[in-house]
């Protein structure tokens, strides 16, 4: 892989001051161990799920056209770190002593987002997920009754009296075809599905993602304690000043 000009060979190229660096992540992490590989992999989620959560509530405040897109995504990270969880708890006595030292405030907000896969009906969470990072296809490899491009032929059905048009941001200076994106939440929530139940799970979604966000930070800092390691403090980007 050549790099950006400019651009070093670390895929990170911030590096905290000497003395604020913290202890080598192989040795806070140790490879060989399953409790340590779970925190990197719920690290891994915590960042992604914060990042699509943000976006998720910047959306909605300002109305962007990316709203629903936001809401595909941060439910697919969800259900993706749920699926982790379990497999990793299930497969591994290490991590579930982990979870029993977690704060009994924080493993009630590991239930929640555990439960939310139940919360939101089940298969709900999941079909989104899979409509998110997969697109409309023949293949019959994801066929259960119908392949997803059956799917995307019963949505377009269903959109006889949704007009063909795009967005275009002024601000942004990006267009979004807004019949495309349409065709994808209600092809992720399933054809037919009601709009009061898409509201319901995307708030089983959204609340569950913020659980996860609580948990998350209290797992990695009992972990840090048990290991006796150090985090190096955050590095904090300075605000660029508005522009006149």
């Amino acid at each position: 892989m050549v790099d950006p000009p400019g651009r070093p060979a670390r895929m990170s190229d911030e590096q905290p001051p000497d003395e604020d660096t913290g202890d080598p992540v192989a040795d806070v992490f140790p490879p060989d161990r399953p409790e340590a590989r779970f925190v990197v992999a719920m690290s891994m989620a915590r960042n992604d799920i914060e990042r699509a959560l943000h976006d998720l509530l910047r959306s909605n405040r300002e109305h962007s056209q990316d709203f629903t897109y936001r809401v595909r995504l941060l439910t697919g990270h969800l259900v993706e770190a749920v699926e982790a969880i379990n497999y990793y708890r299930q497969e591994f006595a290490d991590v579930r002593k982990l979870l029993a030292r977690v704060p009994a405030a924080e493993r009630k907000q590991l239930a929640r987002v555990v439960g939310a896969l139940q919360r939101a009906g089940k298969g709900s969470l999941e079909r989104i997920r899979h409509h998110t990072f997969h697109y409309p296809s023949p293949d019959p490899a994801y066929k259960s009754d119908a392949t997803s491009d059956d799917e995307l032929a019963a949505v377009l059905a269903d959109m006889k009296d949704f007009p063909t048009y795009a967005h275009h941001d002024g601000d942004t200076n990006v267009t979004t075809l807004t019949y495309a994106d349409e065709a994808a939440i209600r092809l992720a929530f399933g054809p037919g599905t009601a709009q009061e139940t898409i509201l319901q799970r995307s708030e089983v979604a959204r609340d569950a993602a913020l659980a996860f966000r609580q948990w998350a930070i209290s797992l990695m800092t009992t972990y840090v304690k048990t290991v006796d390691g150090e985090i190096g403090k955050p590095i904090v980007s300075e605000k660029p000043p508005p522009k006149a």
